[in-house]
């Protein structure tokens, strides 16, 4: 009788076994095909183009230290363009090379955003003749913001912020039309 007790839970675990290794191979496989699809659809998106739009927020007071805002481009191909505010009637031209980027400095005073909850004109436009990644950089000795900046084409209409609770300083986002 003990034998057949054995028998019997050795195939009950052989089966529990191979319903497990299943299993595993079968969320491989989802999760296999789910990273087929991210792909597909993040390759569907670049941080590549000619036309981008960006804007930068309030960093520190720059009393002590001073602010510097600056755009970075960079270019597998020769190309120029232009950084400029239009609401303000700044503009700055710049050209790359093949593996030289090309930076422009905005002036703090006209290029960062100050006010909460209030509209400003400082909404920053990047055009190219060519392709070019484009990159910002609000930089203060205490504290720095960097970013990616997406091409108008890659750009939505639909967003959500996530933001965290206020305990000194409220989280914040800025939206550039």
């Amino acid at each position: 009788m003990f034998k057949a007790v054995q028998f019997a839970y050795g195939i009950f675990t052989t089966s529990i076994m191979i319903g497990s290794v299943r299993l595993f191979f079968f969320y491989i496989f989802a999760l296999a095909v789910l990273s087929l699809s991210i792909q597909t659809t993040a390759s569907a998106q670049t941080t590549s183009g000619k036309d981008f739009w960006l804007g930068f927020m309030y960093n520190d007071s720059g009393i002590h230290n001073p602010i510097e805002l600056t755009v970075y481009m960079s270019s597998p191909e020769k190309t120029s363009g232009t950084v400029s505010i239009p609401a303000l009637g700044w503009k700055q031209d710049f050209a790359t090379e093949p593996g030289k980027g090309a930076v422009v400095h905005i002036p703090s005073d006209i290029g960062m955003a100050r006010l909460s909850e209030a509209i400003e004109p400082k909404a920053i436009h990047v055009e190219s003749q060519d392709t070019i990644a484009c990159f910002a950089l609000n930089y203060s000795a205490q504290t720095s913001d960097a970013s990616v900046i997406l091409p108008s084409k890659a750009l939505g209409r639909e967003y959500r912020v996530m933001a965290y609770s206020a305990n000194v300083f409220p989280s914040e986002c800025m939206i550039v039309p």
